[in-house]
């Protein structure tokens, strides 16, 4: 698939004639190069409360490709943000591998915590690779990605959502487990992660060749919360390292993420490798505002966020969530290379006027 840098250069070329008439697909590929806009380009990272749009029960588009593309391509429609997203939840990785899974109507699906697939650490060396095309659950967000770019990706930016190795694990085996084998059975839980990247990685190659642009990792294990920058390199950095070598041979962008609080920017920076944007809604333990952030890492990478999104979701009303996503304008646009989001998704219980807030602030933003 074009890399979307290229589009930049016909953008460059036509402005003349074109003012104001950027595709989605241009307006992200001219913020990832720090290049004008006509706007900052903006993603809702709505998953979940695209259902909404036509009235389906999440049971509904967590399993059906063509459901969960038609609630994509339904809420594009009717909020006008610039990503179309192929992912469910979580567990579709966890799913390609066995893990029982549960489908309520109104939330995420989730894994069965009564039936692990990973009942003790022998179980890591157990994990069997699978057909990415054929696999539970994945093979039907492949699907998604193949619908979303055959109806708008000449336009729209198709994004999708892998997860890093850790996730998986602990979706197969219990958080509290993991975090327990990691110091008690450290090689074990390496042999769990390799297995894991490998079908990562075939898994990312298989989503861009389906004509996603976009990848956005989660480094959900890579922050205080979870366990010590040290054990956190150590256990996951060659994986980590290997995933994002394999996503930049692609040509697709990649999307650092990682919605906990104290990120470990640096270590995502100058340990593991490339970086196309970050996105985070925490500082992290070397910053101390958001101005500090963007003078720090904005000349590194795009930004990417970085609205918290349960409280910008629930907790607001139209008017002040537009307020707080003007604010993140004012610190992030100028200069170039922003996008605004939430920067997890946004939450399924979530106001749709809050989301169409962001368009709206994109739109109305002038720069000083």
């Amino acid at each position: 698939m074009t890399d979307l840098v290229l589009e930049v250069a016909w953008w460059a070329q036509a402005q003349g004639r074109y003012k104001g008439m950027m595709t989605s697909r241009q307006r992200v590929a001219a913020a990832f190069s720090f290049e004008e806009v006509d706007r900052v380009p903006v993603w809702c990272h709505v998953v979940g409360l695209s259902r909404r749009t036509l009235g389906v029960s999440y049971s509904e588009y967590a399993q059906s490709a063509e459901v969960a593309a038609r609630c994509q391509l339904a809420w594009n429609d009717l909020i006008g943000d610039d990503f179309v997203d192929a992912y469910f939840d979580v567990a579709v990785e966890a799913a390609g591998f066995g893990q029982r899974m549960i489908y309520p109507q109104d939330e995420a699906a989730f894994t069965d915590a009564s039936d692990y697939l990973i009942k003790n650490p022998d179980d890591y060396h157990k994990l069997e690779k699978f057909d990415v095309h054929t696999a539970p659950r994945v093979s039907e967000v492949l699907r998604m990605a193949e619908i979303l770019a055959n109806e708008v990706g000449e336009k729209r930016v198709v994004l999708s959502t892998p997860l890093e190795p850790f996730v998986t694990l602990g979706l197969m085996r219990g958080v509290s487990e993991l975090l327990m084998d990691c110091v008690r059975n450290p090689n074990d839980v390496r042999a769990g992660l390799e297995t894991v990247t490998d079908m990562s990685i075939e898994y990312v190659r298989a989503l861009v060749n389906a004509g996603v642009s976009v990848i956005q990792f989660a480094h959900d294990y890579g922050n205080r919360a979870m366990m010590g920058p040290k054990m956190w390199l150590d256990l996951a950095g060659d994986c980590l390292r290997r995933l994002q070598s394999a996503v930049q041979e692609t040509g697709a962008k990649l999307v650092h993420h990682n919605c906990d609080k104290v990120p470990y920017v640096d270590e995502a920076f100058d340990d593991i490798g490339h970086l196309d944007a970050t996105m985070i809604w925490s500082l992290p333990a070397s910053c101390t505002s958001w101005s500090e952030f963007k003078a720090t890492y904005g000349n590194r990478a795009t930004v990417f966020g970085c609205l918290e999104p349960v409280h910008f979701g629930t907790e607001l009303s139209y008017e002040q969530a537009k307020v707080e996503a003007l604010d993140q304008l004012r610190t992030f646009a100028p200069g170039g290379g922003f996008i605004l989001s939430t920067a997890c998704e946004f939450p399924a219980n979530g106001s749709m006027h809050n989301a169409k807030a962001m368009v709206d602030a994109c739109r109305d933003y002038e720069p000083a």
